[in-house]
Formats: structure tokens, C-alpha cells, sequence
């Protein structure tokens, strides 16, 4: 399983993730999961994908200080 990191924050209303060779954004997290998946479509023939999403804690929102901000670190698997 090929493991990819993503560094995800918040700003303007959106969330974005991000690392060399991908930018998204999307208005809910589950719009990057599917960008995601348009994306390694697109690139790789097939295989499966652990996609890790890393919250960045030096953008960390106002409103969301009453989180643990370790709560928006994500994972997840893609297969295709």
C-alpha cells in the first residue's frame, strides 16, 4: 500500500490540502476525498492508497480552538 501525506488546514471558509504534487480544496471534507480519488485515478493505473492528512496547527482557526486540533488529523483508503 502506497502511503501518501497531505497537510490540511482551514481558510476562507474552505479546507486545503496539500504536498508536492497535489493542491485541493473543497468546502467539505468530503469534496477532498473525492478530489483525491479523481487524482490518483488519473495518475496511477490502479493500487491502493493510505492517504494521510495532517492538520496544520500554525493556521489553527479561532472558532476551532475549542478542538484538540489533533482531531482533524485524517486517514484514509483509497483503492483503485
Amino acid at each position: 500500500m502506497r502511503e501518501i501525506a497531505l497537510q490540511l488546514n482551514y481558510q476562507d471558509n474552505r479546507w486545503h490540502a496539500h504536498n508536492e504534487q497535489i493542491s485541493i480544496n473543497a468546502d467539505e471534507l468530503s469534496g477532498l476525498d473525492a478530489q483525491i480519488k479523481d487524482y490518483l485515478i488519473k495518475n496511477y493505473k490502479k493500487g491502493n492508497f493510505k492517504i494521510r492528512f495532517y492538520f496544520d496547527f500554525n493556521n489553527f482557526p479561532l472558532w476551532m480552538r475549542q478542538y484538540m486540533p489533533h482531531y482533524f488529523n485524517r486517514e484514509t483508503v483509497v483503492s483503485i
